[in-house]
């Protein structure tokens, strides 16, 4: 048993010197890990290799030793590995995901072996399912279902004008930063003031046609760097009937924005 011991872990050292040379020959200097092999125990690893080559469809990649000392095993992406039982290294746990818990449990099923139970949906968004291999090693197969809903997150208003460089500077004077610029002279930019939004697009024919709603806080605060930036009052800020209290102001092309907050209860106007 030492001297088996012994050659498999050598026969390990090989096989990791022959990956990195690998991924040293193939990929750039910043690799990052792409898969992760567990490594089971068994007393019997040839028999425990087959196991998985007939029940879960495994194809044995290595059968090294006679009898056999190590084996390495892949389905896909996955790989697993099967080692001698020693003192230090017992019964394994695995997880495997699979895009299809029920699939996988039927295929166990079909092919003789037992689960422990049905494909359950777990509180943390993935359905799985366990069974135990001959050597006790415990493998539960899990399939995510918690996925990520459609949903919109944000909407930006884009504003044709003759000159993207003038508004531009307009829309910067009213607190705007601008995140990009395309060409130059631009043609388009992209201006944000918190996690708002503003889209300007360079086109003669369609300027001063376009309009935005700007819900804010500290209305008062915005109607007055308006007017300080440049420009043009629309609508004087108001009390709306609607609940708001907003003003309207065109830019220099004659787009026109809406800006307001909501009426507080119990608040005047100044």
């Amino acid at each position: 048993m030492r001297n088996v011991i012994r050659s498999m872990i050598l026969l390990s050292f090989l096989f990791i010197a022959f990956l990195e040379t690998s991924i040293m020959a193939d990929t750039p200097p910043a690799a990052k890990t792409t898969s992760f092999a567990a490594t089971l125990a068994a007393k019997d690893i040839k028999a425990l290799a087959e196991f998985y080559r007939d029940k879960l469809g495994f194809k044995i990649e290595l059968l090294w030793g006679e009898p056999a000392a190590y084996a390495i095993l892949r389905r896909e992406k996955t790989q697993l590995h099967i080692a001698p039982v020693t003192p230090k290294f017992g019964p394994a746990r695995v997880w495997i995901y699979v895009d299809n818990a029920d699939a996988m449990h039927a295929l166990l099923i079909a092919n003789g072996a037992k689960p422990d139970g049905e494909p359950e949906q777990q509180s943390y968004g993935i359905k799985d399912f366990t069974f135990h291999d001959p050597e006790g090693n415990s493998i539960t197969f899990g399939e995510v279902t918690d996925k990520p809903k459609m949903e919109a997150h944000a909407a930006a208003p884009t504003l044709a004008v003759k000159d993207v460089a003038a508004s531009t500077a307009m829309f910067e004077k009213l607190g705007f930063n601008t995140q990009f610029k395309a060409d130059e002279p631009p043609a388009y930019a992209v201006l944000n003031h918190g996690e708002v939004e503003i889209h300007l697009q360079r086109s003669t024919e369609t300027a001063g046609k376009s309009g935005c709603v700007l819900h804010v806080s500290a209305v008062d605060e915005w109607f007055a760097k308006a007017q300080s930036a440049g420009f043009a009052v629309k609508r004087a800020i108001e009390d709306s009937p609607y609940g708001m209290r907003d003003f309207v102001v065109a830019d220099v092309d004659g787009n026109t924005l809406l800006i307001g907050e909501p009426i507080r209860a119990g608040k005047a106007a100044p």
